[in-house]
C-alpha cells in the first residue's frame, strides 16, 4: 500500500515528492514517509484518499481545483448516500494524513475548521439515526439509460464502465447491497435465453455459519436502449482485468480507472465508486 499512496501523493501534487530544485526524488527514499504507519490504517487512508481524489479529477479536472467547501460538499454527499458513521471522520483523516506528509502547510484543505467541524457533525448525525443498506437500489429509467451508454462507450474508462453494468444488473435483479457482494465471476452463468446468478447468503457473521445458495436471473433482452449492455458486462467479467478469480463482484480501482487492484471493495468504497459514476453521467 506504500506505492499506491506514493502514487496518489504524486496525484495530488505533494510537495514532497520533489526535491529543492524541482527533481522527482528516489521513490525507495520517499517510502519511508509512510514506514511508521500500520498496514491495517496505511490501506484504510489510501483507499478513502484515492476515492476522494478520483471524485474531484473527474468533477473538476484536476485535484489542483479541490477546495476546503469542495471537501465539505464531498463529506455531506457521502452521508447523503447512507455510509457507515465514521466514513466522514476516515475520510477527514485521510486527507490530513496525505496533506501532513505531503507538506501542504498552510494550502492543506484541513485547516479550514469547517471541514473537521463537518466530519465530526456528519459523524453523530448518522450514528444517531442509523444507517438501513436493505432495501433494494431503485433508479429513474433515464439513469437507467444513461448507464447502459456509458457502459457501451469505449471511450469510457474502464473500471466505471464496469461499475456501471454492476449496477445495471442490481437493478434489474433488484438486489440488495449485500446480495451481490459475494457474487464473483464464477457465480454467473449463461443459461441461454437469460443469465443466472448464484448468490450466497447467511444470517450471521459468525465462524461457522450456515451458508444458503439462492440465485437470480436476467432475461437478455432486459434493456432499454442498448440491448447487448448484458452481454457487455459479463464478457468483462470472463476476460481481462476483471476476470481474475474471486469470491466477490467488486474490486478496488487502478489508480487510472483503467483496471482494478485485486483487493475486495468495502462497501464505503462502492458507495463512492458508484457515486463518482453518477457524477460522470452528468459530465
Amino acid at each position: 500500500w506504500i506505492e499506491k499512496a506514493l502514487e496518489i501523493m504524486e496525484a495530488i501534487g505533494a510537495r514532497v515528492m520533489r526535491d529543492g530544485e524541482g527533481k522527482k526524488r528516489d521513490p525507495e527514499h520517499l517510502r519511508h514517509l509512510f514506514g511508521k504507519r500500520r498496514a491495517s490504517t496505511l490501506r484504510s487512508r489510501t483507499r478513502y484518499m484515492a476515492i476522494w481524489v478520483w471524485w474531484v479529477v473527474l468533477r473538476h479536472g484536476a485535484y489542483s481545483k479541490a477546495t476546503p467547501s469542495l471537501l465539505v460538499e464531498y463529506l455531506h454527499l457521502r452521508a447523503a448516500e447512507g455510509c457507515g458513521y465514521s466514513v466522514p471522520g476516515s475520510i477527514y483523516n485521510a486527507v490530513r494524513l496525505f496533506e501532513s506528509i505531503g507538506g501542504f502547510g498552510q494550502t492543506a484543505l484541513t485547516n479550514d475548521p469547517l471541514t473537521r467541524g463537518t466530519a465530526e457533525g456528519l459523524m453523530a448525525e448518522i450514528a444517531a439515526k442509523g444507517v438501513n443498506r436493505g432495501e433494494a437500489k431503485c433508479y429513474p429509467v433515464m439513469v437507467c439509460v444513461a448507464l447502459e451508454l456509458f457502459l457501451a462507450d469505449a471511450e469510457n474508462k474502464d473500471y466505471l464502465r464496469f461499475v456501471a453494468g454492476a449496477m445495471l444488473v442490481r437493478v434489474w435483479c433488484t438486489l440488495r447491497f449485500d446480495d451481490a457482494k459475494a457474487m464473483g465471476p464464477s457465480a454467473v452463468g449463461d443459461m441461454g435465453l437469460y443469465m443466472r446468478f448464484a448468490l450466497e447468503r447467511a444470517k450471521s457473521t459468525r465462524p461457522g455459519r450456515k451458508r444458503q445458495l439462492v440465485y437470480a436471473y436476467l432475461s437478455k433482452i432486459a434493456h432499454f436502449v442498448v440491448p447487448d449492455w448484458l452481454d457487455m458486462f459479463v464478457g468483462m467479467l470472463s476476460h481481462g482485468p476483471f476476470a481474475y478469480a474471486r469470491d466477490y463482484l467488486m474490486a478496488l480501482p487502478s489508480v487510472g480507472l483503467d483496471g482494478v487492484v485485486e483487493s475486495m471493495a468495502d462497501v464505503s468504497d462502492i458507495m463512492a465508486i458508484e457515486r463518482t459514476v453518477l457524477e460522470a453521467l452528468r459530465a
